[in-house]
């Protein structure tokens, strides 16, 4: 059965927003509705319509100092979503796409040890790419392991591997395996 944004809102998010401890009523928690300015594009510089250049997200949830925490956007689910089931954390979704692509192809040590590396960074950063590998900042770049070299050490195959995994972290069958 397909949910209208208005059904998913109501039947799953303000309900699981009230377990988690947000009052959706309260509006020094949560804010419904939020207008954001986005401005106008180039070029434009009054308004065609009365919303031209603002978007809104569905709820902005606010910590005690009154800054918001976190945006929340509905949309209607084109299934039945799974009411009363956990989501899976992001370290066990990571986790799980290690293991997936481990067990995918018969690696070398120490293609082994920096898919260790980068599920370990993308628990840190929700994301590893070609820049995060790039980054001077993140471990990568520190220990040796910038894109061109990682890239060699997995044959020239260091883009899909990524893309496999990154994808891997957000395959519906995560909520099968939990």
């Amino acid at each position: 059965m397909t949910k209208s944004e208005a059904q998913t809102r109501s039947e799953l998010i303000d309900q699981q927003l009230a377990l988690s401890g947000w009052n959706v009523k309260d509006p020094t928690q949560v804010i419904e509705e939020f207008d954001i300015l986005t401005g106008l594009p180039e070029g434009i510089f009054e308004p065609n319509s009365p919303y031209q250049g603002h978007q809104f997200s569905d709820y902005v949830l606010l910590g005690k100092n009154g800054k918001p925490l976190a945006v929340i956007e509905a949309k209607k689910s084109s299934r039945d979503a799974a009411i009363g089931d956990a989501l899976i954390p992001n370290n066990e979704r990571v986790d799980h796409a290690l293991q997936k692509l481990l067990a995918s192809h018969t690696w070398t040590g120490p293609q082994r040890d920096w898919l260790k590396r980068i599920a370990a960074q993308t628990k840190a950063n929700m994301l590893v790419d070609h820049a995060a590998l790039d980054d001077p900042d993140l471990i990568f770049k520190r220990e040796g392991g910038e894109f061109t070299r990682l890239d060699k050490i997995f044959n020239g195959q260091l883009q899909q591997v990524l893309e496999t995994f990154n994808e891997s972290i957000w395959k519906d069958d995560q909520v099968n395996a939990a």
